[in-house]
């Protein structure tokens, strides 16, 4: 049965819509985060309760509390002293969203304040009525960057105590290293004092004989300071650095663990040279720990033919599981060892599953994280011929960057 026309309008009197600003009065104080519209000329014409609520808390004044005919973008080109820099971002983004020049503008901020610490979100997206101006939206992102915050922290921590497991691999041969050029510095020194009792000292050998302390000093002091850097705990510095020189500097560090288990290092370097954006430290990490484990396994397996080789290329991202639009430079460490476990290659960087007595598995699973930090990524497969192979990806730097 259907109801007539006057039974209609009465059930509807009752239960009109509210007029359209109440209603986006409504809307926008559902909203959690905070809101503010904008016209064309970035003053404020409505704001949410969030809005309203956050800035009583941070004492603003009224003015800024109500919002309404404060003009946003002269607020933040006003701004002076440190946070001025990331107002003008602000206004300038805004700006050009406003102008239609830009789909959106997101960015992030800290606004810690009474002793709090905060991170907000402000994401700019143009209005289609009337005003023709923008939606300025600010989320509080505190949790997730707190949580980005204790990851790092972590990922440092581990990160440290990898490197000081390298270096207790590398140990015995460090301590070879440097007793080398000493014991060469006390022999020269001998010979030195003996030519100086001497009625006639021969100046020109004492000469040589200087040199060659010297020579042997600093040969120990770049041993040392490489270990030092090697383990400097600091924050990640992505810079453009080239790939080979990397690769060269673990190879220095690693050399004489090497020759000390009869295994031989190769690596050619390209030519040009291939460059990455990243943690030269970090870096170095990754291909000290992928060499070093290489050297256990030939060492271990006892292997006839002993060889680690190292190789950096450009090759398509395709062919690493990318896109075929873009390159990545892939490193790839090549030993003679055993190869690769039965079963999935994966259990190798799983810190939990390792059953080597140098802790291969930490070694691994952070450099891996170190590899993904840097947006690449890195895995294992089986050599071609002998042995286990494992690569790792980086994006190439950019032609500009210098």
């Amino acid at each position: 049965m259907q109801p007539n026309d006057d039974s209609h309008d009465a059930n509807t009197a009752g239960r009109r819509c509210p007029p359209a600003d109440s209603l986006r009065q409504a809307l926008l104080d559902a909203l959690p985060a905070q809101v503010a519209l904008l016209d064309s000329a970035g003053r404020i014409c409505a704001v949410n309760a969030a809005w309203r609520r956050f800035a009583d808390e941070n004492g603003s004044d009224q003015s800024v509390c109500a919002g309404i005919g404060l003009n946003y973008l002269g607020v933040c080109l006003a701004v002076i002293g440190d946070e001025a820099e990331q107002a003008n971002v602000v206004a300038d983004g805004i700006t050009a969203v406003i102008a239609r020049r830009r789909e959106q503008f997101v960015h992030e901020y800290p606004c810690h304040s009474n002793g709090t610490w905060r991170w907000m979100a402000l994401t700019a997206t143009p209005l289609d009525d009337a005003s023709q101006g923008a939606l300025v939206v600010h989320t509080d992102i505190t949790e997730r960057k707190l949580a980005e915050r204790d990851a790092r922290l972590a990922r440092e921590s581990m990160s440290r105590a990898a490197r000081l497991n390298a270096v207790g691999i590398l140990a015995a041969s460090l301590t070879h290293e440097l007793t080398q050029p000493l014991s060469a510095v006390s022999f020269f020194s001998a010979a030195a004092a003996s030519l100086l009792e001497q009625e006639a000292p021969p100046v020109d050998r004492l000469r040589a004989i200087l040199t060659r302390v010297d020579e042997q000093i600093t040969r120990a002091s770049t041993t040392l300071q490489r270990l030092r850097e090697f383990l400097r705990r600091q924050e990640m510095t992505m810079q453009p650095v080239a790939i080979e020189r990397i690769i060269e500097d673990a190879v220095d560090l690693i050399r004489s663990f090497a020759a000390d288990h009869g295994v031989r290092l190769k690596f050619q370097p390209t030519v040009p040279s291939l460059r990455v954006i990243g943690d030269i430290q970090q870096l170095e990490q990754v291909l000290v720990n992928l060499i070093s484990n290489s050297i256990q396994a030939i060492d271990a397996a006892g292997s006839d033919r002993r060889e680690v080789v190292i190789d950096a290329r450009l090759r398509s991202a395709a062919a690493t599981g990318g896109s075929a639009e873009t390159s990545l430079i892939q490193v790839s460490v090549q030993d003679t060892g055993p190869g690769l476990p039965g079963g999935d290659a994966e259990t190798l960087f799983n810190i939990f599953e390792t059953k080597r007595d140098s802790e291969i598995g930490l070694g691994l699973a952070i450099s891996r994280d170190i590899v993904e930090s840097h947006g690449g990524r890195l895995w294992a497969e089986p050599a071609p011929m002998q042995g286990a192979c494992f690569h790792f990806t980086l994006p190439p730097a950019d032609d500009g960057e210098s």
